[in-house]
């Protein structure tokens, strides 16, 4: 049987189903939630469940597709090339609050590689697109890259949710803001790859190759 439309009843039962999610997620690391705990807290049987979703994973595959902040990747560029204020970033993160602190979330609560593997995806997908790359076009290199980048952004998230009150999104803004396009630009320099919206063949060496530095 095929799924049904997304209907108003089709809706209300996957938004009951994804807060379940959310409230068990609070009590249990999100690889012991079961199916007939979600159906239970959400108030359906587990034929329902099965219903629109394959398993968990497929669930947990939506939750992180809607709580990918896509609007921030477009602001990676602005960064690049040095036309974005950092009280402007900050502005925006703080726009994505609630869905960057269910990631962070989600970040905390996960014991299993599956979940970050996961949000690595998503985070390498959009960056790769606000700079006109397809996730097809990523070399060997760009991926490891993305991978290096992507860990560490996602710890620093993992660092807020566990220690809210000491790492504000605005003190993660001021400690990441110079790293990020500083790297991207390094790695773009290294292997030819043109910057958005820099000429090609123009992006910056890195400073310890410039030449004419010694006397």
């Amino acid at each position: 049987m095929g799924r049904p439309k997304n209907d108003q009843l089709s809706a209300s039962v996957e938004q009951r189903i994804e807060e379940a999610f959310w409230t068990l997620s609070e009590k249990n690391p999100i690889e012991r939630i079961s199916v007939v705990a979600l159906s239970k807290e959400a108030h359906c049987n587990r034929g329902t469940f099965y219903y629109y979703f394959t398993d968990i994973y497929e669930l947990l595959d939506r939750i992180i597709e809607k709580n990918i902040p896509t609007s921030l990747p477009s602001y990676l560029q602005g960064a690049i090339t040095g036309t974005l204020q950092e009280e402007e970033l900050k502005t925006a993160v703080l726009a994505e609050q609630e869905r960057i602190d269910r990631l962070a979330w989600l970040l905390s609560r996960s014991t299993s590689p599956y979940t970050t593997r996961r949000l690595k995806n998503s985070a390498i997908k959009a960056w790769a697109k606000a700079m006109g790359i397809s996730a097809e076009e990523l070399s060997n290199s760009d991926r490891m890259f993305f991978e290096f980048l992507a860990s560490g952004l996602f710890g620093a998230l993992a660092y807020h949710a566990e220690h809210p009150s000491e790492a504000s999104y605005e003190e993660l803004v001021h400690a990441l803001m110079p790293v990020i396009p500083a790297a991207v630009m390094a790695h773009f320099a290294r292997t030819g790859r043109k910057a958005p919206d820099c000429p090609a063949n123009e992006a910056p060496a890195p400073a310890a190759e410039q030449p004419g530095s010694s006397a």
